[in-house]
């Protein structure tokens, strides 16, 4: 027992001591360990969504932005983009779903264009999340970039491993992707789409399409719902409004959860109302 004992010892010493390690990774007492404040979040504009994240998103965070095909993810992260080019934060974007034509005109519709820091690549030529990775350390390198949009998830690839299926594949690609903010200390936004819902109803984050670690591995998900109106008389048609439902069902940070309303005019969403409701 004692001679098991020493070797225990032994081991434990060459471990801490060694050259490999230099004992970085000693266990200690967590006060023993150097504090630092939380650092500041940075806003994307909409108060009533930045109070719920006390002030903004953060280094190393993953957020999914879901909601129906058509309902405004795309407006809405372009909108952020606006917002953090104006706070002097540089943004990385990476479309799958239209060309850099397209997002320089839809950017010009939103104004700002000239002085806008955002950041592409001149050609998508893979849709790996290891090519994805390779420009990301390029434009924190080259651009010090610190938030990262990547529109949208059913686009991306990963490694193909003996036994994968879509839904193993999509859970390493959630995990790379969660990795890769927190080693590079960006924001990483993700577009998804969400699994079919019931008309009337609202979606939650079990309905972000895919594998269940989409929401179980991302720091925040937000959906945009678009909002319809009853119109005409007698066997009223619902027809869509200008209005959305901004709803967090999601917040790893603070816990608070809640939903508000946004208008889309001119291009852009603004508030409806300051208070988010639970």
């Amino acid at each position: 027992m004692s001679l098991v004992n020493d070797k225990f010892e032994e081991k434990l010493l060459e471990d801490t001591f060694s050259s490999k390690n230099r004992g970085e990774d000693i266990m200690t007492r967590i006060q023993d360990i150097e504090f630092k404040e939380l650092i500041a979040g940075m806003p994307t504009g909409l108060k009533t969504l930045d109070d719920m994240f006390m002030g903004g998103f953060r280094d190393g965070q993953l957020v999914i932005i879901s909601g129906v095909s058509g309902y405004g993810k795309t407006a809405l992260s372009i909108q952020m983009t606006s917002n953090y080019s104006k706070q002097a934060i540089p943004v990385a974007w990476f479309s799958y779903e239209m060309s850099v034509n397209e997002l320089q005109w839809k950017f010009k519709e939103m104004g700002g264009y000239d002085d806008l820091l955002c950041y592409v690549p001149k050609k998508h030529t893979s849709d790996n999340v290891k090519w994805l990775e390779d420009k990301i350390v390029q434009s924190v390198k080259y651009f010090s970039t610190k938030v990262i949009f990547i529109d949208n998830l059913d686009f991306l690839t990963v490694d193909v491993r003996s036994g994968d299926d879509k839904l193993t594949m999509q859970k390493r690609i959630i995990g790379m992707l969660k990795r890769i903010a927190i080693d590079y200390n960006v924001v990483v936004f993700l577009n998804a789409h969400i699994t079919k819902i019931e008309e009337g109803k609202e979606p939650r984050m079990q309905n972000v399409y895919g594998a269940s670690e989409t929401y179980k591995l991302a720091d925040a998900i937000i959906f945009i719902h678009r909002l319809k109106e009853k119109v005409g008389r007698g066997e009223q048609e619902l027809k869509f409004t200008n209005e959305s439902k901004i709803i967090v069902d999601k917040n790893r940070l603070t816990g608070k959860l809640g939903q508000f309303k946004v208008l889309f005019k001119d291009n852009k969403f603004s508030l409806i109302d300051n208070t988010h409701k639970e």
